[in-house]
């Protein structure tokens, strides 16, 4: 099997291993019932020995040890084999190597400029990003003393434009009632199931919540119009995602949501959409953007990364009904 975002081949010898060996990413496997049977055998192979020992009149502590260790190859063992017998899977892996990632039929490191590739083929970001991205990989840094003295970059005019709604416009809240429906059902119905994703849908992205978020709860709601539509163009054929965020703590601004619509990505309208987010929160004299994102949404972690954010902790927060938010939390100095 083959990492999806390195390429590198996950070879399990006495084990298998819980992170690519190349990119450092968490593998998780199913099904889950695989380490509770794992963990049932070590258990039984631990206690048959210490059994044995025991009707042998044997130090029980050293049939313990032992028992112990057996235990944990046989654990490691019955992984290996379900593993190479595709009963246990992990989404973060294919049986062929990414095209990008081939060479001589062998992984191997990618350069910057090779690994831009791969990843921009997951995370929406312009295409020409990876003629930067090689630019970048070839140059060589500006001596220091130049770089303390260039100029600071003008900040450039947003490409999109955006159209806020407010507590009071029934027909905006209700269109991103849908269009937040929409897009997250059909983008986390994969990663955390359809059950979780339906009621988080209800929980948090039907009209009367995000009525009540932005009457009680301080959001704001921007809808991002799409540059190439008509200006004679209806809002919905003109509304293409949306982001909502509001202050938490001092210096702190929350993106609460940051959608856009799967036939709209790859033509750098998030980065943009950023741009404008650490606009507002200049204005609302905050220093940091933070986020939250699921562990297992790779795509959205890669695009995150990509706009700059870094990851400072991991939360577990349980939102009811049995369901919890698993997540990574990012931050972006602004």
């Amino acid at each position: 099997m083959y990492c999806k975002d390195c390429g590198h081949k996950v070879e399990p010898v006495l084990f298998v291993p819980s992170k690519c060996p190349g990119c450092k990413r968490p593998l998780d496997y199913a099904p889950t019932w695989v380490p509770t049977v794992a963990l049932l055998v070590l258990l039984a192979v631990s206690l048959a020995v210490i059994l044995v020992f025991r009707a042998l009149s044997l130090p029980l502590a050293a049939g313990a040890a032992l028992g112990v260790a057996l235990g944990i190859l046989a654990f490691n063992l019955l992984q290996v084999v379900l593993f190479r017998t595709a009963v246990m899977t992990c989404d973060s892996l294919t049986a062929q190597r990414p095209a990008a990632c081939r060479r001589q039929g062998s992984a191997r490191k990618l350069s910057a400029a090779q690994q831009i590739e791969v990843n921009l083929a997951q995370v929406d970001l312009p295409k020409t990003s990876l003629q930067e991205g090689r630019r970048l990989a070839v140059e060589r840094p500006a001596p220091r003393a130049q770089r303390r003295q260039a100029p600071a970059p003008v900040r450039p005019r947003h490409r999109n434009t955006y159209d806020e709604v407010r507590a009071n416009d029934a027909a905006g809240i209700a269109e991103l009632g849908a269009l937040s429906s929409s897009i997250v059902k059909e983008h986390f119905d994969p990663i955390i199931g359809p059950e979780q994703n339906d009621y988080m849908i209800r929980r948090f992205n039907t009209p009367e919540a995000i009525g009540r978020q932005l009457g009680e709860e301080g959001y704001r709601y921007f809808f991002v119009n799409d540059p190439e539509a008509s200006a004679s163009a209806l809002p919905a054929d003109r509304h293409v995602g949306f982001v909502a965020f509001y202050p938490r703590k001092a210096g702190e601004l929350y993106l609460s949501k940051f959608y856009l619509r799967r036939d709209c990505r790859g033509r750098g309208l998030s980065r943009d959409m950023l741009a404008f987010v650490a606009d507002a929160a200049r204005e609302l004299d905050c220093n940091r953007i933070t986020l939250n994102v699921n562990r297992n949404n790779y795509q959205a972690i890669l695009a995150y990364e990509h706009l700059g954010f870094k990851k400072v902790r991991e939360e577990k927060n349980d939102i009811g009904n049995g369901f919890f938010m698993d997540d990574f939390v990012y931050e972006l100095a602004v």
